[in-house]
C-alpha cells in the first residue's frame, strides 16, 4: 500500500476533512480513504512532505557514507567496544552488534563515489563491477588503512549500503491547514555517527500521539497539537547543530590527536541517550518554580526535562520497585506528591481535603462513580481497569515504612489511591530529584514522562490552573456522566 496523494475536501464530513488516495500495489487499485489526520513517517524522501509543499533547509554540505553489518577476523583489541577511529586515511565508526558481528560506518571520498556511480559499459562489466561488490571492496580497503597495523578481514556480509546525508530540517512540522504532520526523517536528517535517528524519531512520535489521542477523544483543545512543532523543532535544531559539529570533528584528518570529538561526546551524553532533552517553557511546561528544586541534585526535577527513575518501596505490599516501572505509558497525566516528612502536617491534611473536594482534578476529570485506582505497573496485562482516569497520583513519603498504617492516611490516599503510596527510604529519592524532605513538592508529569510543573504542597490550585490551560472541557465528564 502506498499513499500517492491527499487533499482537503469540502464535500466530506467536517470532522473527516482529509481524503487520502492509497494505491494497492498487488491489485493496482486506488482507493480513497477519509481521515482526520495524516502522520508523515515516510522517511527522508517523504511523499507526504512533498505533497504538503513543506521545504527544508540544509545546515552543511552533503556527505556520502557506507554502512555494513559484517563478521570479521581481526586482532584489533577494541572491536567489541563502540569506537570512533580517526587516521590520516580518514575515519570509521565501529558499533558492536549483539552477536559477534560489527556495524561499520565509513565516509566515502569523492573518488569512491565517482567510481561507484560510473556507468557500466557491458554486461560483463556489470557482473564484475556490481555496486554492492565495489562498495564492499571500498569498505574492506578503507578499513584496513584506517585500522593499520591491525588486521581487518571481512568474512561475511549481512547487509551493505550507502547513503547521502546532510543536516537538514523542515521549515514546519505541519501543513498549512494543520491536519498533516511530519515526523522522524521526514522532517529532519543528519549523519548516523551519534546514533540519533531512532531516538529522535520515536520521541517525535511519542510527543505527538498522546496529544493527538486527547484531542481526538475530545478531552483536550486542538491548541495542544501546536506544541508538537514548538517542542520537537526545538530539539531538532539542537540535534542538527550537534551533528554538524560532531561530523566536522569526526571527519577531520589533519590532527588525529585533537580532543574535540571526545569532548563533544562527553558533553552530550544526556542528549545522545535521549534522556537529556529539555523542552522550552510553554503551554505544557511551566518553569516559574524552578527555584523549588535543588539544581545540583543528581537528577533534578526541572520542568521540561524527562522524569528519571528512583528506587522506592510500595507501601501496600512492601515490594521494592522502580518509579518508572510503576508508571506505564497509558496516556494519563501524573501528579507526584513528594510529601517527605510532611504526612502529619497541616499542609498535607489541607492538600488531602482539596484532592477530595469538587475542585480536585481527580473529581473533575474522573467519574465520581469510580472506585479505588487499581494497582498497575508496566507488566500489567489487564486492560481498561483504570482507563477512565485522565490524571493519577503518586504519594511518595519518607516516614518509617513499618510505622505507617495505610488505613490511617486521610482520603483519598487511604481509599482511592492506596496502591500508589510509596516509601522513599532515607529520603534518597527526594535528594536525587532535588526535593527537600522538609518542604516536599507537587510535580505534574505529562503522559510522555516529561515534567510540566513543580509547585509547593500548599498550592494545588496551580495544578488545576495548569490543566485548565489545554483541556477543552473542564466539565467534560459531567456532560457524559450517566444520569443519576
Amino acid at each position: 500500500m502506498e499513499l500517492i496523494d491527499y487533499e482537503y475536501s469540502e464535500r466530506t464530513d467536517p470532522d473527516w476533512p482529509l481524503v487520502a488516495y492509497i494505491k494497492n500495489h498487488i491489485s493496482g487499485a486506488i482507493e480513497a480513504w477519509q481521515t482526520k489526520y495524516i502522520l508523515g513517517t515516510d522517511g527522508a524522501r517523504s511523499m507526504i512532505r512533498r505533497i504538503a509543499g513543506v521545504t527544508t533547509q540544509s545546515q552543511e554540505g552533503e556527505d556520502v557514507w557506507a554502512v555494513a553489518d559484517i563478521f570479521l577476523n581481526t586482532d584489533f583489541p577494541d572491536y567489541r567496544r563502540r569506537c570512533a577511529i580517526r587516521s590520516p586515511h580518514g575515519g570509521c565508526m565501529l558499533i558492536p552488534r549483539k552477536d559477534d558481528g560489527l556495524c561499520v560506518f565509513l565516509q566515502l571520498t569523492p573518488e569512491d563515489v565517482k567510481m561507484l556511480e560510473a556507468k557500466k559499459q557491458s554486461t560483463n562489466e556489470c557482473l564484475q563491477n556490481n555496486g554492492a561488490f565495489k562498495l564492499l571492496d571500498i569498505v574492506q580497503s578503507q578499513a584496513r588503512k584506517v585500522l593499520s597495523p591491525y588486521k581487518f578481514e571481512i568474512t561475511k556480509v549481512l547487509w551493505i549500503s550507502r547513503y547521502t546525508v546532510s543536516q537538514r530540517v523542515v521549515d514546519t512540522f505541519r501543513d498549512k491547514r494543520g491536519n498533516v504532520f511530519l515526523l522522524g526523517d521526514a522532517c529532519h536528517t543528519h549523519s548516523p555517527k551519534a546514533g540519533q535517528g531512532m531516538n529522535v524519531s520515536i520521541s517525535d512520535a511519542y510527543n505527538l500521539t498522546w496529544k493527538l489521542a486527547l484531542v481526538m477523544k475530545g478531552l483536550a483543545s486542538a491548541k495542544l497539537l501546536d506544541t508538537y512543532e514548538y517542542e520537537r523543532k526545538y530539539i531538532a535544531m539542537q540535534l542538527i547543530d550537534f551533528d554538524a559539529k560532531f561530523a566536522k570533528a569526526f571527519t577531520q584528518t589533519e590532527n588525529p590527536d585533537d580532543n574535540t570529538l571526545h569532548d563533544l561526546w562527553e558533553q552530550n551524553h544526556g542528549f545522545t541517550s535521549g534522556c537529556g532533552y529539555c523542552y522550552p517553557e510553554g503551554l505544557l511546561v511551566s518553569d516559574r518554580t524552578r527555584a523549588l528544586i535543588n539544581q545540583t541534585a543528581v537528577e533534578p526535577l526541572i520542568p521540561g526535562k524527562r522524569l528519571l527513575s528512583i528506587s522506592l518501596v510500595r507501601q501496600l505490599d512492601g515490594n521494592s520497585v522502580e518509579l518508572l516501572d510503576e508508571m506505564p505509558a497509558d496516556g494519563r497525566f501524573h501528579l507526584f506528591i513528594y510529601a517527605g516528612k510532611c504526612l502529619v502536617s497541616d499542609v498535607f491534611i489541607r492538600l488531602s481535603k482539596f484532592l477530595s473536594s469538587d475542585e480536585s482534578p481527580f473529581n473533575k476529570l474522573s467519574p465520581s462513580r469510580l472506585g479505588p485506582f487499581h494497582q498497575e505497573d508496566i507488566t500489567s496485562s489487564y486492560s481498561g481497569a483504570n482507563s477512565d482516569y485522565l490524571v493519577d497520583v503518586f504519594l511518595i513519603h519518607t516516614s518509617p515504612h513499618l510505622g505507617l498504617d495505610l488505613g490511617l492516611l486521610p482520603a483519598p490516599f487511604s481509599d482511592r489511591w492506596s496502591s500508589r503510596v510509596y516509601g522513599d527510604m532515607g529520603g534518597k529519592g527526594h535528594a536525587t530529584h532535588g526535593i527537600s524532605v522538609e518542604d516536599g513538592a507537587l510535580v505534574v508529569v505529562r503522559p510522555d514522562g516529561y515534567i510540566s510543573l513543580v509547585t509547593k504542597l500548599d498550592q494545588p490550585q496551580e495544578v488545576v490552573d495548569f490543566l485548565k490551560g489545554f483541556l477543552s472541557e473542564w466539565q467534560w465528564l459531567q456532560k457524559n456522566a450517566a444520569p443519576v
